[in-house]
């Protein structure tokens, strides 16, 4: 990399078929390019390259040169999966970082360390403020507990609610499980979480948005009910696969402040403007 810096060698954009993309790439022994292209490509595609050296699939855009990248490092590398499938080919997921100088590079390193020391992984282990059972029969893997971590967790939510929740919002509380396909009502099928009696359809909700969305069509409304907003704190559940699970940040049972507004559309304006100021209000208590 360092070498192709100091050259400064151009990167060339080349449209092409895709049948011609498809079969340079398999001439290249790049199967998984090849099925990119063949899944994502349009009748012609973009490629970028670097004379014989380097030639990737994508839509761009890249910098000019790569004199223009001095500044770079490699920051670490972990195990993955092809589309993060474990049915699918094993691979090694690089991560890097690159900047236009060596001091915004250093700059970027110090925060990071920086950012480490404060990580609520460390520091929630540190406090006792929530733990995860683990082990081979840790049911309940990806499920936080937090007793003490509970009591600053209903301020939050309570303060959540006084500071954000207009007067003539719904507040709800949806039920755990969902009878059915409610891929119509927007939601995820690939995550939510079977319960054992698959006869009976029954899965664990992993969004607030059907249940609104049944809770608003289940009477006839008017304009005047407009804008008709509902407001949730419910516990939903995803089923996160163990390798991208991390901290509070990706787990398999949480607890979303989440709302959902129907509105008429000369209503976008006013109601993006108050979404605002709630933003600024509850964000703005923590500085």
């Amino acid at each position: 990399m360092k070498e192709f810096a100091r050259r400064d060698l151009a990167y060339e954009r080349r449209m092409m078929p895709k049948a011609d993309a498809m079969r340079l790439f398999e001439q290249r022994g790049e199967p998984l390019k090849v099925q990119l292209i063949e899944e994502k490509g349009g009748p012609v595609v973009s490629c970028y390259g670097i004379d014989d050296v380097f030639v990737d699939f994508c839509t761009g855009p890249h910098v000019p040169s790569t004199g223009r990248l001095k500044a770079f490092t490699v920051l670490s590398a972990s195990n993955a999966y092809w589309k993060g499938d474990a049915k699918n080919q094993p691979m090694q997921r690089i991560y890097g970082t690159a900047f236009f100088s060596d001091a915004d590079l250093k700059a970027h390193l110090d925060r990071l360390e920086e950012a480490k020391k404060r990580d609520h992984r460390k520091l929630g282990k540190e406090l006792g403020l929530f733990m995860f059972h683990r082990g081979r029969r840790a049911s309940r893997s990806g499920s936080p507990r937090a007793p003490p971590g509970e009591h600053p967790r209903q301020l939050h939510a309570r303060h959540a609610r006084a500071r954000g929740l207009p007067g003539d919002a719904h507040p709800a509380r949806l039920q755990q499980g969902a009878v059915g396909d409610l891929r119509a009502l927007g939601a995820l099928p690939r995550e939510h979480v079977p319960v054992r009696d698959r006869r009976a359809g029954l899965r664990l909700e992993a969004d607030e948005l059907p249940g609104h969305m049944l809770v608003f069509g289940s009477e006839v409304r008017s304009y005047r009910d407009l804008p008709y907003r509902i407001h949730d704190q419910s516990v939903l559940h995803r089923y996160e696969a163990s390798g991208v699970m991390s901290g509070l940040t990706r787990v398999r049972e949480f607890i979303m402040d989440d709302a959902h507004i129907f509105l008429a559309e000369d209503q976008i304006g006013d109601e993006v403007e108050r979404l605002l100021r709630i933003v600024q209000r509850v964000y703005g208590d923590f500085g």
